[in-house]
């Protein structure tokens, strides 16, 4: 998987190239144009190697690390826009016989800076989605505040946590469950300090299960090792009791390698919830409930149907082959943006039958 990623990411990069080219060539005099482009190559390719790069989460400065973050995200719509536009300024221009050779930047730069503005307000909204579900094996009620897909440092920084504990402890949950991708490739120490300090601050219950990028993080074995320390509980292909009532079981990722279900879950009559970080259900039908996230839901419109190919459980609740709640995510990854999609913490209340 991460071969094809690289492969894609290099056809993508050599297409912006040739992008660039095309556009320095048609719009600028022949003294300058190759200078130019070899310029705006040489910018764009250390912005893009950096961002990616294993390094990215070592800039501790929040201006720089933001500003990079944003100028990839701009560039990004920019050159897609820029793709597009030009394709209609040919077909235009071989109808009609009339140049215009900068429309389609202007057109390009002006839909690049509204969508990615957009994209970025739209990765900062945080919506609440609540799910009722059913127990009847319960003794009692219980409210979770569930998450996944935070990759902190991205679009979710010290504020953005702070508001998650305080949405927690607004809504007196009974616990925190997280889904998985909690940190990245990119996550810096500072924001992973911060959860530390707010999660002996709010001494709620944590629930934690790794997802497939925590496995990419250079800083994972000292990220996890923090966090147990602060008091978090960190599920590998582990079950435990919750108030006496309920088994919590979390999955390691599918990549990683883990056990069967009916390795981990103990025989019990209790009911079990499930967290498991990619929607995929389980085949021995031993829970109750599943949550999950991964997906983004797409995250950038038009990612989402092709997400949903992948994982039929994209996003929302589903009821067969049993009940799953699967999470859009808190943060975001890549890009500090959405669009399609939105960001979002859920509520999970799981209600014994009176």
């Amino acid at each position: 998987m991460m071969v094809l990623f690289l492969i894609m990411c290099l056809c993508l990069m050599m297409l912006i190239f040739y992008i660039l080219y095309t556009f320095c060539m048609r719009c600028f005099s022949h003294a300058h144009k190759k200078a130019i482009f070899l310029i705006c190559a040489t910018i764009i390719s250390l912005l893009m190697i950096l961002r990616f790069s294993f390094h990215f989460y070592q800039i501790t400065n929040t201006f720089l690390f933001d500003g990079i973050l944003y100028l990839c995200t701009y560039f990004f719509l920019g050159v897609i826009f820029l793709f597009i536009t030009s394709l209609i300024e040919r077909l235009y221009i071989h109808f009609h016989k009339r140049f215009a050779y900068k429309t389609s930047f202007i057109i390009a730069l002006i839909l690049a800076i509204i969508t990615g503005s957009y994209g970025i307000y739209q990765g900062k909204t945080i919506s609440i989605k609540e799910y009722i579900q059913m127990i009847p094996a319960l003794q009692k009620d219980v409210d979770f505040l569930a998450v996944s897909d935070l990759h902190i440092s991205t679009s979710v920084k010290q504020p953005e946590l702070k508001a998650l504990f305080d949405i927690a402890k607004e809504k007196h949950v009974d616990a925190i469950l997280i889904g998985g991708d909690l940190f990245d490739e990119s996550t810096r120490v500072q924001d992973m300090e911060a959860l530390y300090q707010l999660v002996k601050t709010y001494q709620i219950p944590i629930y934690y299960i790794e997802g497939n990028h925590e496995q990419l993080s250079s800083k994972k074995a000292f990220f996890l090792n923090q966090m147990k320390e602060s008091g978090v509980i960190l599920l590998q292909d582990l079950s435990v009791v919750f108030d006496q009532q309920l088994i919590i079981t979390g999955r390691n990722d599918k990549k990683v390698g883990r056990k069967p279900l009916s390795q981990i879950i103990p025989q019990t009559t209790l009911p079990v919830l499930l967290m498991d970080h990619r929607p995929l259900t389980d085949e021995e039908h031993l829970v109750d409930i599943q949550f999950s996230g991964h997906t983004h839901n797409g995250q950038i419109f038009p990612n989402n149907p092709f997400t949903s190919i992948a994982f039929p459980h994209i996003y929302g609740r589903y009821s067969s082959p049993y009940p799953m709640i699967v999470s859009s995510g808190y943060g975001t990854w890549g890009f500090p943006m959405r669009i399609g999609s939105q960001s979002e913490v859920v509520l999970l209340h799981l209600k014994t039958q009176k």
